[in-house]
């Protein structure tokens, strides 16, 4: 198998992709949680791995950068669920990696 490059033309949540896995590190982060959502429900994957820099709680006060995600990992791992993508999340050295497979 080849990976395929895919372009963008909208932002990801208004675009429809196939795929066999989205790969998304430290990617989500950049995104509120319904624009997550959005996403994993519009796209046809199998499964998606995420590496995603957020503890239990979310507080980005005085943080300088983009990340806007307002939710900790628990009620991430939920939602996806929710969204048709359970899976294991499992500590990393800053925040948690996941697979989520499609229910």
């Amino acid at each position: 198998d080849e990976y395929q490059k895919v372009t963008l033309i909208d932002w990801p949540w208004n675009c429809h992709i196939t795929a066999d896995v989205l790969i998304a590190s430290h990617v989500f982060e950049h995104m509120r949680i319904s624009e997550v959502e959005k996403l994993v429900r519009e796209w046809d994957v199998d499964a998606i791995y995420v590496d995603i820099p957020v503890g239990d709680h979310v507080d980005w006060r005085g943080y300088e950068g983009t990340h806007i995600i307002e939710v900790g990992w628990q009620e991430f791992m939920d939602r996806m669920a929710d969204c048709g993508y359970p899976g294991q999340a499992y500590e990393a050295s800053v925040g948690i990696i996941a697979y989520l497979d499609r229910a």
